[in-house]
Order: structure tokens, then C-alpha cells, then sequence
């Protein structure tokens, strides 16, 4: 049976400060003093205590009120394999690895109650420990937090604390702000018209209505940004600032001017109720709309190419009615699925550019009603000429690796912008530091919706983060672990052309699966045997960076990249030519990514052969000690059995029976030398 002092003990392994509760409470008493509190207090055997984020250690306790509402977010949770702790009357989850700064969030679903459902408790609030047991007046007893998952706690892996908050808003169906009138937003607008900074929790709504207020006084995008950014620099240097990174502030002001968002003069018509089907029927007639039944997405036909708006268009429904809850915006959602045209067929020999519509092979300008499957409503078509070139991004990818790897490359690189799944995972190699991951971290900018860049484990363990491939172009997963867990799932995920997965509190759904993978490594993982033809024959592109020397690091480079060179790096990449591109063979690819993977294979073959006849006994560790010795790397012994039995070695308790070193090939020098003896 797993203690209470084990709990506290893990707890504060992972930077939770854990402090004494009076036996049967949960009201902290003197011991209790928020971000001040006392680390490391002994807790006796019969107290209760309280787990409390620390604000160095990037943690928080996700606290859920409702216990029904959320029992099936947790039972979700704990077969992710997660901790989660059912309290007397909800769950409590705790998180570490986020980024940022970890305050206090109340979140709200007013379908359900006026007050606050969700608490992400930060580092001046805690909650009752797991093991703890309170008096609960509904039962007239002691009731028990329990844990019903594992004792492994959720990380977020460096997320920052604002998009988790963004994340788990939409996850949960909850908002991340107490309900508001038009009033109060023309409050938020005054404050910014004054040059006042945001007040406290109140930045998020802040700046989207400052971004109203620039774009309504006819403010170009640049100018709105210029002077949002003078008052968020105000904002840095005061007591109320959250941490919230500009970039978050970016994306909302683009949200505003990409779908021309403005205040709305005056209140809705009539007794100020939402027309739920009016509403609806409205976008059906003004709109080009088309709903998946399967994905529950709606898409809009804006540019010759279709575009899914469910989150944009929430914002701009709550935009222009403000007295909206969520379940008036669900409830439109429903009718567009059902009123939308279904999803059309799409032209998948076309894609759409900002300057017209081109045809995929003859790269020529086309004339066309049809709907193209892909579009880049930012980027014009550029002709394939030396000053198109993009020169900073050819430099990064091609620079640093050897010409006959270059086929390959393009290969790998053209597929991207075709409506296929293809089964090469293209994989860079190469030492920390060196650029191996710059190209994709550009082209995931580039592409924007079209990419989603996510971790390897993540993507074989989570079906709900493998839902998000619909409608995806590229996958990108950076720093591969050495070992790989599950290789049925990979090759299934590169393999079909329909894809079967459930979202997030979603029904399953089917789709086209069109995902290329691009992915960067400082080691590359070892191949199971049973697996490597697989593998070889169809799923692997390896991609050396021979560079050594490390760049000067610089956080804004693959910014700075996509913003010059979007245009040339999207055209280029569409003027790759079938003759250019030519991935390796099964050959090339097995010994290149074995001689990494696995050099135990090289090692022996140039120093060991098999003795014909009579014995030997020779120890594995006598070869692993000098295996180590000449080539500085290392493995253990049962690699190195593995290695030396497919080489067709006899190892019998730990030791060789049929292995002889080889000669070394004699030089002229040699041949020389013994004449003269």
C-alpha cells in the first residue's frame, strides 16, 4: 500500500513544496503563508498537507470542481498513465515542465454554473494532498483524496503556461475569462486608447480588443502591431505582467486583420437572446461552407482551396455577439454540420497561390473552378531563376551534407506539397548544435496549418495528438530518442492513405492521410531485426549534416528565414523536378544507418572473422573493452551478443567459441622489409 509519506516525498521531487495541514482540514493554518511557505516542514503521521507549486520549478494542480462533468477527462488521464487524484467532489492533476509564469486560472463553462469549474492552482495556491482525509458534511465522515491513475505525474514537455491554459480551454470546453458585457471590453478599449497597461487577468481580453480598437480606426497591421508593442513594453516593466510572450499577442492582432474583425456598433435586435438557427442560416447563405460529419469540422472555400474554421470562427462569432456562451456557439456548429454542403471533391493536380491557380506538373497558370486540396493564400508563384533562389534556407539544409545525398533530400522535400502520404521518414543526422533541425522549424512557419511538429512518443502513444494529422502536409519530430517504442504503429501511420483515429473527446473519424516526416537526431535508434526489412526497404531516408563546428545560436534565425524567404522556399520546393529527386536504396540506407546506429557491426567485421576450424574463447568483454577502446563509443553485452550471433559467431556463456582476429593486409612497406630479412 502506497503512503502518504511516499506521496509528499515524490511530490517534492518534482519541485512541489509539500507543507503540514491540521489533521482532518483543508484549510491551511499558520504553516501556510503562499509562495513564502517554509520548504521541507515536517508532516506528522495523522496531518494532512497541502501540495503547492513552486514558481522556479514551472509546475501547477489542475483542480477540477465538477467530479461528473470532468470523471471522463480523467479516466482519459489516467489511461494515459498519469496521476490524477479524485478529491471529495472533483480530480486533481498536477503538472510539471511548463514554461512561463504558472499563476492562478479560473476557467468557466456557463452552461453548467456561474462560478468557476476549472482552478489551475500556481504558485501561490495548493491543494489537499493525495492520502489526506477531510471531514465531508454531505456524508456526515472522512472522505479520502485518492490516487486512481499512476505515480507519474503529467509533463507538459516546455509548453508555455498560456497556450496550456489555450489548450486545455479547448480540451475541457471551458473559458479562460469571467463573463463580460460590452461594457467592460469598451472599458479594456479606453485603457489602450490612454496608453494604459492591461490590469491585472486581464491581458488576454486586453490586447484582442486593442487589436479591434486599430483595426476599426483603420489602422494598417504593422501600425496596430508597432503600437500594441509600445504599450506591452509598459506592460513588461510592471507589477502585472504575466509573462505572457508577444508572439501569443501577434497571433491575435493577425486573427483580427486576417478576417477583418471590428467593434460592432450598437446591441443585437430583439430581447438579446442568440438566434442559434438565424445565425446559422446566415453563414449558409453568405458563406462557402462545407462540413466533415467525420471530424466534425467545418471548412470555408475563401481562396480557391478550403480552410478550417472552427476556431476562428468561434472568435468571430463571440466578437460580434458578445452575450454568447459556449453552448449557443455549439449549438451553431451542430446546425452548420448538418446545413453545410459536404465536403467536396478536391483537385489534388492543383494548388492555389496569392497570384492564381498552377498545375502541379507543368508548373503552368491555370484556369480553374474546381477546389484545389492545397493552398498558400500569402505566397505568389515564383519562377525557377538564381535570384528566386532562397539562398539561406538552401544553405541550411544543403550546405552541410554530402551531393549524392542531395537526390534524396529533394525527394523527401517535394513530396511535401502533394496530396499523399508518403512512407520515407526523412531523418537528419548530426551533432548538437549544428542546424540539423533549423530547416524544419522554417518550414513548419511556412506552412502554418499545414505542419505540426510533435514528439515521437507522443505521436505513436496518443491517438487524440495523432487525430491532428487531418489535413496535415508535414509532420515534423525533432531530437528522436534512441530507442523506438512502437514501429507497428510507424509503419502503419507512413503506410496508409486513410487514417482512422478519435480525436479529443471526439468520435472516431476517417480521413485522407497525406503526412510526409521529416524528424532530426543526434542518435539514431536501433533497428530490430524483425523489423529491418520493413524498415529499410520503404520507411527510412537518412540525411547526414557533417558539420562540427556549432552555430552561434540565434533564437530568431528560422523566424527571420520564413519572413525573407517564404515566397522563394514554397516556389522552389513546387519547382523541384522528378529527375532531381531519387531516394537511397535498401542497401544504402541499411549500412549507413546501421554504421550509426549500431557500429558494434563495422567494429567486428574489420577486426574479427570466423575460425573455420579448431576453438577459441575469446570473452565478450574482452571484445566490448576493446570495441570501446577504438572507437570511443559504447554498448553493453547484450548488444554486443546480438551483433556477434547475427554475424554468425558462436557465444556460448559469454564466450566466443569461433572468432580469430584478422591479419592485418600487408603494405609495400612490409613486402619490402621481409625481402631484405
Amino acid at each position: 500500500m502506497t503512503t502518504k509519506k511516499h506521496f509528499i516525498e515524490l511530490f517534492r521531487k518534482n519541485g512541489f513544496n509539500c507543507f503540514p495541514i491540521a489533521e482532518h482540514q483543508k484549510v491551511a493554518d499558520y504553516r501556510y503563508k503562499a509562495s513564502k511557505t517554509i520548504p521541507n516542514q515536517p508532516i506528522g503521521e495523522h496531518e494532512n498537507y497541502g501540495v503547492l507549486p513552486t514558481k522556479e520549478a514551472g509546475n501547477a494542480i489542475i483542480d477540477f470542481d465538477n467530479k461528473e462533468k470532468y470523471r471522463s477527462f480523467a479516466e482519459h488521464m489516467i489511461k494515459q498513465g498519469y496521476m490524477v487524484i479524485e478529491s471529495p467532489h472533483g480530480w486533481h492533476i498536477p503538472v510539471v515542465s511548463l514554461t512561463g509564469l504558472v499563476s492562478k486560472v479560473e476557467l468557466f463553462d456557463y452552461s453548467k454554473q456561474e462560478k468557476k469549474i476549472v482552478e489551475i492552482q500556481g504558485f501561490d495556491h495548493y491543494c489537499v494532498g493525495v492520502e489526506s482525509q477531510v471531514f465531508d458534511k454531505d456524508i456526515d465522515g472522512l472522505n479520502k483524496y485518492q490516487n486512481k491513475g499512476s505515480e507519474k505525474i503529467w509533463n507538459a514537455k516546455g509548453i508555455d503556461f498560456h497556450q496550456f491554459v489555450d489548450e486545455l480551454c479547448i480540451q475541457c470546453n471551458v473559458e479562460s475569462h469571467k463573463r463580460n458585457n460590452p461594457s467592460s471590453y469598451k472599458n479594456l478599449r479606453e485603457r489602450f486608447i490612454k496608453g494604459m497597461i492591461p490590469s491585472k487577468s486581464t491581458s488576454n481580453d486586453y490586447f484582442f480588443q486593442s487589436a479591434l480598437q486599430c483595426n476599426t480606426d483603420g489602422l494598417s497591421q504593422d501600425e496596430a502591431i508597432e503600437k500594441i508593442r509600445t504599450v506591452y513594453d509598459k506592460w513588461v516593466l510592471s507589477d502585472t505582467f504575466s509573462n505572457r510572450p508577444f508572439s501569443n499577442i501577434e497571433a491575435k492582432i493577425k486573427d483580427v486583420y486576417d478576417n477583418n474583425k471590428r467593434i460592432e456598433k450598437g446591441r443585437p435586435k430583439g430581447d438579446g437572446k442568440i438566434d442559434r438557427t438565424e445565425i446559422a442560416r446566415t453563414l449558409i447563405a453568405e458563406r462557402k461552407l462545407y462540413s466533415d460529419v467525420d471530424t466534425h469540422t467545418i471548412h470555408e472555400n475563401c481562396n480557391g482551396f478550403l480552410e478550417i474554421i472552427n476556431n476562428t470562427l468561434k472568435r468571430e462569432l463571440q466578437t460580434k455577439f458578445c452575450e454568447m456562451e459556449k453552448s449557443d456557439y455549439e449549438s451553431i456548429l451542430c446546425k452548420l454540420e448538418g446545413l453545410a454542403e459536404p465536403m467536396p471533391k478536391t483537385d489534388k493536380t492543383i494548388i492555389v497561390f496569392k497570384d492564381g491557380v498552377r498545375h502541379k506538373i507543368t508548373k503552368e497558370l491555370v484556369k480553374s473552378d474546381a477546389i484545389a486540396d492545397i493552398g498558400f493564400k500569402d505566397y505568389n508563384y515564383l519562377p525557377p531563376t538564381k535570384e528566386n533562389e532562397p539562398t539561406k534556407f538552401l544553405e541550411i539544409l544543403f550546405g552541410n551534407t554530402s551531393q549524392r545525398e542531395h537526390s534524396r533530400i529533394k525527394a523527401g522535400l517535394k513530396s511535401i506539397l502533394h496530396s499523399y502520404v508518403d512512407s520515407r521518414i526523412s531523418v537528419i543526422h548530426g551533432a548538437s548544435g549544428v542546424g540539423k533541425s533549423t530547416p524544419m522549424a522554417i518550414l513548419v512557419k511556412i506552412l502554418g496549418e499545414y505542419a505540426l511538429p510533435v514528439e515521437l512518443d507522443q505521436l505513436l502513444t496518443d491517438r487524440f495528438i495523432r487525430a491532428k494529422i487531418n489535413g496535415k502536409l508535414l509532420v515534423v519530430l525533432q531530437d528522436l530518442p534512441s530507442e523506438w517504442k512502437d514501429f507497428a504503429q510507424i509503419k502503419t501511420m507512413t503506410g496508409e492513405t486513410r487514417k482512422l483515429e478519435r480525436g479529443f473527446m471526439k468520435d472516431s473519424g476517417v480521413f485522407d492521410n497525406k503526412i510526409k516526416i521529416w524528424a532530426s537526431a543526434n542518435y539514431l535508434a536501433k533497428i530490430p531485426e524483425n523489423e529491418k526489412n520493413a524498415m529499410y526497404t520503404r520507411r527510412l531516408s537518412l540525411i547526414h549534416n557533417n558539420r562540427k563546428v556549432a552555430y552561434v545560436e540565434n533564437a530568431q534565425f528560422a523566424d527571420e528565414v520564413a519572413e525573407d524567404e517564404g515566397e522563394k522556399i514554397i516556389s522552389w520546393i513546387f519547382n523541384i523536378s522528378d529527375a532531381e529527386c531519387q531516394y537511397e536504396d535498401v542497401r544504402t540506407i541499411r549500412d549507413e544507418w546501421e554504421s550509426l546506429a549500431s557500429p558494434e557491426i563495422d567494429y567486428l567485421k574489420n577486426r574479427y572473422e570466423i575460425k573455420v576450424d579448431g576453438q577459441s574463447n575469446i570473452s565478450i568483454v574482452s571484445v566490448m573493452n576493446d570495441f570501446e577502446e577504438k572507437t570511443g563509443k559504447i554498448t553493453d553485452i547484450k548488444q554486443m551478443r546480438k551483433v556477434l550471433t547475427n554475424a554468425g559467431f558462436v557465444v556460448r556463456y559469454n564466450v566466443i567459441e569461433n572468432m580469430i582476429e584478422k591479419m592485418p593486409i600487408p603494405t609495400k612497406k612490409d613486402e619490402t622489409l621481409a625481402k631484405h630479412q
